[in-house]
């Protein structure tokens, strides 16, 4: 089983895949704390990331019905995007 986490921008998102590839949970938390600016302000989505980010992960696990022990491989966006926002992503799967 493989865990993947987005984090490029506004959505917090981490995903199971099977060995094959096949996808066995998703899940997607958009941040709609940015609407009152007219755009996404990085900062304020860096700290949404780090809010949301290990609860997609564990929702993540939970609806695949597998634990963090059966993971052999984590996948995180490494860009393009916004560089705090990566950051927080890259440190979330470390």
């Amino acid at each position: 089983m493989y865990l993947a986490i987005e984090t490029s921008c506004d959505d917090t998102c981490a995903a199971v895949l099977s060995e094959t590839g096949e996808p066995l949970a998703s899940v997607v938390s958009s941040q709609l704390v940015h609407g009152a600016y007219e755009g996404v302000v990085p900062e304020i989505a860096s700290r949404e990331h780090l809010r949301l980010g290990p609860t997609a992960v564990r929702i993540a696990l939970e609806r695949a019905g597998i634990g963090l022990e059966a993971i052999r491989g984590i996948a995180v966006t490494r860009g393009p995007g916004l560089i705090g926002c990566l950051l927080v992503g890259l440190n979330l799967a470390k």
